[in-house]
């Protein structure tokens, strides 16, 4: 069969195995969404984030309009958390068991029943927290057993070269649902009520898992294993203890998530009684934090083959930590959006960085269980959230926030600074 340079060809296992043309200038962000497979999976993903972030900023509105209580809203978030630090492990090894796009389409399904039943709750005004932290259980459950095998299976949809610029495209769907979803989200709280938005996000998912069944079933991990889910956790686990880079990200990435991230829980608390606006000002913080993720991952994806990690994780450290800071310390709707621009580029940056160095860097046998392990990390934020919020309802959430991007500097810093194997990523 001839072989024409812009259309593609699927080998006997649906890879696409068509040499492209290469991309010149700016489109060389893009290049990853020439390969068939990935780009069915770069837009169900893509209405799935829509979904996901459409669904925070309804779930913390709707708890805070509930209880007008800041922990509680850390309660809601620690409910999703806590599954993830207690299943991703688990997710791990089914990710390296089964096919990897089967799982997100159940995953995605689970999602959006769980999303009908509180549509249906809040339409009869049956609603109650307990409702809330119900589903966010089930959620980070689902969460934690999917998310694994949808990071592991970026790599195999692509080739190593191109690892990098496939995960930033697909944080930057991330991020333009950080933008879009809140600020729609917000509008349509107001328009069609919170159970309509939850009916959207059902919708979301049902789309998402249409997308995804055109994901070629692929696998380039070994052969099902027959020893017992424990027994390949253990494996799993000795694989990070002997893998000293992988082992300093993840401890990084936990340090960032538990005294950085969760500001993003407190953010009703800021739009509500700080700056004082409302829900569709909750949608405005929240889209801004995405403009910046989508800036942090185009210019990641142009980058593209990039060497000089180490010293781009130190800036972008210190970038998200002084945004933070600043951001704890304004009372201005406009300097708390340019704050929070800066913040998105900072914490989405690492996030996309710590993702690519760690799977670039794993086994293909062992990647799902070692993203399982980054997924724990970033499982505590939300399980930061309580002591955050509790010291947030004594002592405020300004204090709180800044308090924790010092000490999320320090730390990190010092450990970038003790390592001398992440100065050379």
């Amino acid at each position: 069969m001839k072989r024409d340079s812009v259309t593609s060809e699927v080998d006997l296992e649906g890879q696409d195995t068509t040499q492209q043309l290469p991309m010149e200038g700016w489109l060389r962000a893009f290049g990853s969404l020439r390969i068939s497979g990935y780009r069915a999976f770069w837009l169900g993903m893509l209405a799935a984030y829509a979904g996901l972030h459409m669904q925070l900023l309804a779930r913390y509105w709707l708890v805070f309009d509930l209880t007008g209580s800041p922990m509680a809203l850390g309660l809601v978030a620690a409910s999703w958390g806590l599954p993830i630090i207690s299943f991703s492990l688990f997710g791990g090894v089914i990710a390296d068991r089964m096919a990897k796009r089967n799982l997100l389409v159940i995953a995605h399904g689970v999602k959006g029943v769980i999303s009908l039943a509180i549509a249906f709750l809040v339409a009869t005004e049956a609603i109650a927290l307990w409702h809330i932290l119900g589903a966010s259980v089930l959620s980070g459950i689902v969460f934690a057993l999917s998310t694994p095998g949808r990071h592991a299976l970026i790599s195999e949809l692509v080739e190593r070269k191109d690892l990098l610029n496939a995960i930033a495209l697909n944080s930057s769907g991330i991020s333009l649902n950080r933008i879009v979803a809140p600020a729609l989200g917000g509008f349509l709280v107001g328009f069609i009520n919170i159970e309509g938005v939850y009916f959207v996000i059902a919708a979301l998912y049902l789309i998402s898992m249409i997308a995804l069944l055109r994901v070629p079933l692929v696998s380039k991990s070994s052969p099902r294993s027959s020893a017992s889910l424990s027994s390949d956790i253990l494996a799993g686990l000795r694989y990070v203890k002997g893998s000293p880079n992988i082992l300093s990200l993840l401890i990084l990435s936990a340090v960032v998530v538990i005294f950085a991230m969760f500001y993003q829980f407190l953010l009703p608390v800021f739009a509500a009684d700080i700056l004082g606006v409302g829900a569709s000002g909750l949608g405005l913080l929240m889209g801004t934090v995405g403009v910046g993720a989508l800036v942090a991952n185009l210019a990641l994806a142009y980058l593209g083959n990039f060497q000089r990690n180490g010293l781009l994780m130190t800036a972008l450290l210190i970038v998200l930590g002084g945004a933070l800071i600043l951001f704890s310390l304004s009372n201005s709707l406009y300097i708390s959006l340019i704050c929070l621009l800066f913040v998105g580029m900072g914490s989405m940056g690492l996030m996309t960085l710590s993702n690519t160095v760690i799977q670039g860097g794993a086994a293909e046998e062992m990647r799902g269980r070692v993203m399982s392990l980054y997924m724990i990390s970033w499982g505590f934020m939300p399980l930061g959230a309580i002591p955050a919020s509790a010291l947030a309802e004594s002592l405020g959430a300004p204090l709180v926030v800044g308090a924790g991007a010092i000490i999320m500097m320090v730390v990190s810093l010092s450990l970038l600074a003790r390592r001398p194997l992440l100065k050379s990523l």
